[in-house]
């Protein structure tokens, strides 16, 4: 069985992984076709679930070995790239709305 340590830097490994390819895509959505946007979605909700569910045992974890898993050197860095991620996939997910709106405004001018 893994330790809380490894099992936080796993987790952390994740969602460094995550991060690029959320960063990827919002730095490069204006200039990606409708079907790359489409793509690259799907991949990052592809590892958002798979991260959710290693998060969810995370937490079991913690709440079953009580409050000297805040001991461990990683819980820190765990809890920082947790926010770091969800405040970088929320602006993704409002970049994304607005590329869609972008594009539903572009075709109804084409008709």
């Amino acid at each position: 069985m893994n330790s809380i340590d490894d099992l936080l830097k796993n987790s952390i490994r994740q969602y460094e992984n995550l991060i690029n390819v959320a960063s990827s895509l919002s730095d490069n959505l204006v200039s990606l076709s409708p079907a790359v946007i489409l793509t690259q979605c799907q991949q990052l909700s592809a590892l958002q679930k798979k991260q959710r569910i290693l998060d969810d045992f995370i937490i079991e974890v913690i709440a079953d070995s009580g409050p000297q898993v805040l001991s461990s050197p990683n819980i820190g860095n765990y809890q920082r790239i947790l926010g770091k991620a969800s405040s970088l996939c929320d602006a993704v997910t409002v970049k994304v709305k607005a590329r869609k709106y972008q594009l539903k405004r572009e075709i109804n001018t084409l008709e």
